[in-house]
């Protein structure tokens, strides 16, 4: 399934979501990879990951950031990223990125 993972993530009422990297920056719209790729990436505290294992998501978080306007994602992958989303993310998040990738 090919995915554009460069659209904007909405709020309930149809607004972008925003993130402020710091205190100094411009608020700037959540895109469904910069959420994908953190959740993928991000290691919770005494989480147990083998090498094979980050070796994987490690891959999988570069094709998405290199193509993020179409990536390829097999059922495998998109199982992943919502276990990861799942735990790393509000419900919100968790459902609007379960809405997207069942489109």
């Amino acid at each position: 399934m090919k995915l554009d993972l460069s659209k904007e993530v909405k709020s309930l009422n149809g607004d972008a979501m925003l993130e402020k990297i710091n205190a100094n920056a411009e608020p700037k719209a959540i895109t469904y990879e910069n959420i994908i790729v953190n959740a993928i990436m991000g290691v919770v505290d005494g989480e147990k990951i083998s090498g094979e294992e980050k070796f994987k998501r490690y891959n999988l978080a570069k094709d998405i950031h290199d193509k993020p306007e179409e990536v390829e994602l097999s059922l495998e992958d998109r199982v992943l990223i919502k276990e990861r989303v799942n735990r790393f993310y509000s419900v919100l998040i968790y459902g609007r990125v379960c809405d997207f990738l069942e489109k």
